[in-house]
Formats: structure tokens, C-alpha cells, sequence
């Protein structure tokens, strides 16, 4: 599935509908280069679960935030692009989290690519790319394609 953002808030928008259509839980995993707008997803994401979109930061370097919603739903947000290559702590951390959330967690994830095959089958893939165009808002536009797994209702 395709989608064109001209701006945060549209970007933000497709992450909203996208958590709604998810029931508030479940795994994304965040694709793209560096400054492509993954953190700005996730504030979408987080405003589904009516957490305040100031309050969602990105984890660079603390690795993991947790955060809890004004309807009780968690999130936690990784973002793993600070590790070197494939590693071993994304990899056990990964693990931890999943057994101590439960299902009734939402897990957004940055740079998942570092996990090394802790894949479930169970993630929906977000690719955001930015393309050449700037909008009239003088923001960059860019290309959010998701991939859903096979089991997944739409």
C-alpha cells in the first residue's frame, strides 16, 4: 500500500490510520534513511494511543522510550540506529521486551534491520522515502509504502 505525504501532519495522519487499523498493538517496523521521517511516524502512532505528540522523542540514544496513553495503551519505541552493524544487545533487548509486553503493547521499531532475523512474520513494514519535490509548505515530500504480513485483517 502506497501513500504520498507532502508534510508532518499527513505523515503523522497515515501513522494514525495505520495504528487504528492495528487496533492500538502489534509491531512496525520504521525503513528508511536517516532524517526520513520514522520519528515523525511514530509521533503518529503515539497520537492514536492519545499520547501527547510532544512528548514522543526519538530514542537514538537511549535506545528504547516507553510511553502510555491517556486510554492506557502502551508504546515503546526503539530506534537501534546507534548500534554497529548487527547486534547482539538489539537482538536480547528485542526478546525482553516482546516476553514482558505481552500482545497489548504496540512496538514501534527504528532500524529493525539490526535485529538479524528476530523477524516474527507478525510486522508490518514501513518503507518512508523522500523524494526530490518540496511541498507549498516547503516541506519534503515523501513515498510511505506499507507491507502488511499475510494473516493481517485490512
Amino acid at each position: 500500500m502506497h501513500h504520498q505525504s507532502r508534510n508532518s501532519l499527513e505523515t503523522q495522519k497515515i501513522a494514525f490510520d495505520l495504528v487504528q487499523k492495528m487496533g492500538g498493538k502489534g509491531i512496525i517496523f520504521l525503513h528508511g534513511h536517516l532524517g526520513a521521517g520514522k520519528t515523525t511516524f511514530a509521533k503518529g502512532c503515539g497520537k492514536a494511543l492519545e499520547i501527547e505528540e510532544r512528548s514522543v522523542k526519538s530514542p537514538s540514544f537511549t535506545y528504547i522510550r516507553e510511553y502510555t496513553g491517556k486510554n492506557g495503551k502502551k508504546m515503546i519505541h526503539c530506534d537501534f540506529y546507534r548500534l554497529d552493524g548487527k547486534h547482539k544487545f538489539a537482538e536480547q533487548t528485542w526478546k525482553e521486551l516482546q516476553e514482558e509486553m505481552g500482545g497489548n503493547t504496540l512496538f514501534v521499531v527504528e532500524w529493525a534491520e539490526k535485529l538479524r532475523g528476530n523477524n516474527s512474520g507478525e510486522e508490518i513494514h514501513v518503507e518512508i522515502e523522500m523524494k526530490n519535490a518540496k511541498s507549498p509548505e516547503g516541506e519534503i515530500e515523501r513515498t510511505i509504502t506499507i507491507s502488511f504480513p499475510e494473516n493481517f485483517q485490512k
